[in-house]
């Protein structure tokens, strides 16, 4: 069937189940998941926070919080909040190609900034950091270990590929 608009290409190569999947996983990462908070060393030797599961064999840990517990504003994940998160990286995709600003600064508004109103109106620079923080492709509790027999280096990605190339073989004919 011929398509439309672009928005038809596009949901015809990345379906709504996608975007569904996503939201859930986004938001048991966010909000559901018990971590504890400890600092390491990143190589350089700075200091960095790092962040461990806080049911080790499904006993509680002390100290234990949610990872967006500390979050000012809480930012609930939905199918449309996901696809306008991606709508808004291809928006500046297609307005910057490979010299892009900081993303913090799509949503100034100052007489020499930059000014996009239609990605200021699509969401708050806020909620844009936070599903930049917390997006998730999979669900890291079912991750096997490096060392484990099946271990998948893509495994964080693998659905979101799957899902594309799914899409693009189905919608796209080559050289038609």
């Amino acid at each position: 069937r011929a398509a439309v608009s672009l928005a038809d290409i596009f949901l015809a190569i990345v379906p709504l189940l996608f975007f569904e999947q996503v939201a859930e996983w986004t938001n048991k990462y966010g909000y559901k998941d018990w971590v504890v908070e400890k600092r390491g060393q990143d190589p350089d030797g700075n200091e960095k926070k790092q962040y461990y599961s806080a049911l080790p064999d499904g006993v509680p840990t002390p100290g234990r919080r949610h990872r967006a517990d500390k979050l000012k504003k809480k930012y609930k994940a939905t199918t449309g909040y996901v696809m306008a998160w991606i709508a808004v990286l291809i928006l500046q995709g297609a307005h910057f190609g490979t010299h892009k600003p900081a993303p913090r600064k799509l949503w100034h508004c100052g007489p020499y900034d930059i000014s996009i109103p239609y990605i200021r109106n699509s969401m708050t620079r806020d909620s844009y950091e936070f599903k930049r923080q917390f997006i998730h492709f999979a669900d890291n509790s079912k991750q096997k270990p490096k060392d484990a027999r099946g271990y998948d280096a893509l495994y964080k990605i693998r659905y979101a590929l799957d899902v594309f190339m799914r899409g693009m073989r189905a919608a796209w004919t080559a050289g038609a």
